[in-house]
C-alpha cells in the first residue's frame, strides 16, 4: 500500500461523515451538473417548480376565464398576482433575516400549496383573490434560496450555481411547459363543451318528459 493510500484510508476512518458526504456528492455529480449537494437538490427543486408555473401561466387565463370573468377581469386578475408578489417580496430580505432558514423555507412553500388548493376550488372567479393573497406569502422564501445557494458554493463555483439553478433550468422548463400545456388547455375545453351539450341535452329531456308524458296520458 503507498503512502498516498494510507493517508487516504487514515482521513476516511478519522472522518467518516465527511467520506460519506463526499461520496453522495460524487454521485449526485454524475449528470455534469458540477454543483455542490445542497445546490443539486435546489436545481432540480427548481427545475420542477417552473415547469408548475409554466403550465399554470399557460392555463391560468382559461382557468379565470370559466369562472365567470369577462377578457378585462382576466387581465385584472392576472395583474393583481403581480402587485401582491411586489408587496410580499419588498420585505422578504428583512424577514430572511431574523427567521431561520429552514422554516421560512418550508412555511412559505406550505402557504403557496395552500394557496393553489383554494385557487383550484374557487367557483367564481372573484373567490380567487385570498388564494392569490395566500399564494403571495409564499415568496417570502425566495431570497433565503438565494442565501442557500450562496452558502452551498465558494468563489469558483457561485457564478455557475446561480447560473444553472435561476436562467438555465427555469429556461428549459419554460420550453417544455407550455408545450405540454397548450394540449391539455384543448382537452379541458373539448370536455368543457362536451358537459355543456350534456346538460342542455338533460335540461332538453326534463322540458319534453312531462310533455310526452302528459300525451300518453291522454
Amino acid at each position: 500500500m503507498s503512502v498516498a493510500e494510507r493517508e487516504a484510508k487514515k482521513r476516511r476512518r478519522l472522518r467518516p461523515g465527511l467520506a460519506r458526504r463526499s461520496i453522495s456528492e460524487r454521485r449526485l455529480r454524475r449528470p455534469g451538473l458540477g454543483l455542490a449537494y445542497t445546490n443539486t437538490v435546489i436545481f432540480w427543486a427548481m427545475l420542477f417548480n417552473e415547469l408548475s408555473i409554466g403550465f399554470y401561466q399557460t392555463l391560468n387565463p382559461i382557468y379565470i376565464e370559466s369562472l365567470g370573468a369577462s377578457p378585462g377581469l382576466v387581465g385584472a386578475v392576472i395583474g393583481i398576482q403581480g402587485l401582491v408578489r411586489l408587496f410580499f417580496l419588498a420585505p422578504a430580505g428583512w424577514i430572511a433575516d431574523r427567521i431561520s432558514m429552514r422554516r421560512l423555507i418550508v412555511g412559505g412553500r406550505s402557504m403557496t400549496v395552500l394557496g393553489l388548493i383554494l385557487y383550484g376550488l374557487a367557483q367564481e372567479w372573484w373567490q380567487l383573490l385570498p388564494a392569490i393573497l395566500i399564494v403571495s406569502v409564499g415568496n417570502v422564501s425566495f431570497p433565503v434560496i438565494s442565501k442557500a445557494i450562496a452558502d452551498s458554493s465558494d468563489d469558483a463555483t457561485r457564478t455557475r450555481a446561480f447560473t444553472l439553478i435561476y436562467t438555465v433550468g427555469p429556461s428549459s422548463a419554460l420550453v417544455v411547459s407550455p408545450l405540454l400545456a397548450g394540449p391539455l388547455a384543448d382537452v379541458r375545453r373539448a370536455a368543457g363543451d362536451l358537459l355543456c351539450r350534456g346538460r342542455r341535452v338533460q335540461r332538453l329531456g326534463a322540458v319534453l318528459h312531462p310533455a310526452a308524458s302528459g300525451r300518453a296520458v291522454r
